[in-house]
């Protein structure tokens, strides 16, 4: 099915860009999804239609990238999100909306940090600290250069257990990334994730790039026939 897939587009000559901050090493063109997914309820439809990016929205503190409208090229990943959603919110259905991305439309990809390929000590670090300094106030470990879209791995789902276990310990530990890079990277038997099972998040953190994207569809789960189901947006 169609609404499952993706494909990418080339946004040539950023890294040319100095402000461009790529960390897999690539030497190529740019690469951006021409579709993405992002996992809400049904109650956010409406003025997600209306306006996609609005910072209102989005949640001020404990986000991996700081405050941002998340998404994910994985529509299982999506799934996963929405479910997750529903269950915490009572009375709410999880929902996965599909957005279609226009780089053409959009002239400042001159601030992307890309955290692509495996998982980095720089990966760790912007994590924690946007965890751990962002809040209700505003305030940003990036200060007013918080890059426009934040590509990268997810941390693993335990970061509230680890920051717990971190703050009771943290007169012992000698080095805090390092702490947290080990249990982000893990599972709960102790098994190494890879970049591919971490999962991936695209963040856009500027709610002036609405220009950037369309959304075109969305899908709600259907019990009797066990799939998710596409609705025209």
């Amino acid at each position: 099915m169609t609404g499952y897939m993706y494909d990418m587009i080339e946004v040539d000559s950023l890294l040319n860009n100095k402000y461009v901050q790529l960390h897999n090493g690539l030497n190529g063109p740019f690469i951006f999804p021409r579709y993405v997914y992002h996992a809400t309820v049904a109650s956010c439809i409406a003025p997600l239609k209306e306006r996609l990016l609005s910072r209102a929205y989005w949640r001020a503190t404990d986000r991996d990238f700081g405050p941002a409208f998340y998404t994910t090229i994985s529509f299982e990943q999506a799934a996963s999100w929405a479910s997750k959603a529903e269950e915490k919110q009572i009375g709410e259905i999880g929902c996965i909306v599909k957005i279609q991305c226009f780089p053409e439309r959009y002239s400042g990809f001159n601030n992307v940090l890309a955290f692509l390929g495996d998982t980095n000590p720089l990966w760790t670090q912007f994590i924690v600290d946007h965890r751990y300094e962002c809040d209700e106030r505003g305030s940003d470990p990036c200060g007013p250069a918080h890059p426009a879209i934040v590509i990268g791995q997810m941390a693993d789902n335990k970061m509230d257990i680890v920051k717990d276990e971190y703050d009771r310990n943290q007169t012992q530990i000698m080095d805090k990334y390092s702490f947290f890079y080990e249990r982000m990277t893990r599972d709960k038997h102790g098994r190494r994730l890879d970049a591919l099972q971490l999962g991936n998040q695209i963040a856009f953190c500027d709610e002036g790039m609405n220009e950037l994207l369309s959304l075109i569809s969305y899908f709600t789960y259907d019990e009797n026939r066990e799939e998710w189901v596409e609705h025209d947006a």
